[in-house]
């Protein structure tokens, strides 16, 4: 395991970082990737707690940028992903899978970040990080990885049955129509369990659940070139916006603007900067 510093930063991710393989060879992926990269985009100091194969540390933490901290748990192998696009939809495989996630794990200064991203792909982070942190810390987790499993690396999705004992804990939840297959009924469940959640809905935009009120808000006009990463942007793109005023369908409204530049490019090259994200919003205003 190895530290790269003992400052508390302002945003916290916690999952899996990936390789993504892709037809042009692999990239990094992964929420906690691009949820670190967006903060850093904004100017916001980020850290990410992760794990990888010794061999990759180095590589991920240039990608991240140097003042980007960096957890890096020992692991056998990183975890890796194949995602393949079809009119169908997506279809996912995992080839590899790091050393799990615990609380333990996190660094005694990071623990007073105030603003903490659990970002799972495949219950890979212990569901002991449940109220692990401060009253006064804003924590979303991104559920998708919570809402799918794998057999023989063929990976399909499922309900998560302990749900009201973990999520509860959280302030903000988010997944995507695609994580629930569709189930209105079954968002809603979700979102009765938590302060704030919201489900993305790509080209649909998104629905917010705040506080036993719902409400729908449009996605931005784009000319998508990579869906990857979109959600894992919108829910940075979230806490970060919703820390600073506390009003959700602003954050809402930010987020998608932010996941609407981010699909513009292919993985992370498409991170928006505060001012990218700003001029969207202000052309759609005219």
């Amino acid at each position: 395991m190895r530290a790269c510093a003992s400052a508390t930063p302002d945003f916290l991710a916690i999952g899996h970082a990936a390789r993504d393989l892709t037809p042009d060879g692999w990239r990094w992926g992964g929420t906690v990737t691009y949820a670190a990269l967006l903060a850093r985009a904004w100017g916001v100091s980020a850290a990410v707690l992760t794990s990888l194969a010794a061999a990759d540390e180095s590589r991920y933490q240039e990608f991240l940028g140097s003042d980007v901290l960096l957890h890096a748990l020992r692991s056998p192998t990183t975890t890796t992903f194949e995602n393949v696009y079809t009119a169908a939809g997506r279809r996912q495989r995992l080839h590899a899978q790091a050393a799990r996630l615990e609380p333990r794990h996190v660094p005694q200064s990071w623990g007073s970040a105030p603003i903490v991203l659990v970002g799972p792909l495949l219950s890979e982070v212990s569901t002991q990080f449940s109220g692990f942190f401060a009253q006064d810390t804003l924590v979303g987790m991104a559920i998708q990885g919570r809402l799918r499993s794998h057999r023989r690396g063929s990976i399909y999705a499922r309900r998560w049955r302990r749900a009201p004992q973990e999520f509860a804990a959280y302030d903000v939840l988010f997944f995507s129509e695609e994580d629930v297959q569709g189930s209105a009924a079954l968002a809603e469940s979700y979102a009765a369990l938590v302060p704030l959640a919201v489900m993305t809905r790509g080209g649909a935009g998104a629905t917010l659940f705040a506080h036993g009120r719902v409400t729908q808000h449009p996605a931005f006009a784009s000319r998508p070139v990579d869906m990857t990463g979109a959600g894992d942007v919108f829910a940075a793109a979230f806490l970060l916006h919703y820390a600073e005023n506390r009003d959700p369908a602003a954050a809402c409204r930010y987020a998608n603007a932010a996941a609407a530049c981010s699909i513009e490019h292919a993985g992370a090259s498409g991170i928006p900067t505060r001012e990218q994200v700003d001029t969207r919003l202000r052309s759609t205003q005219r």
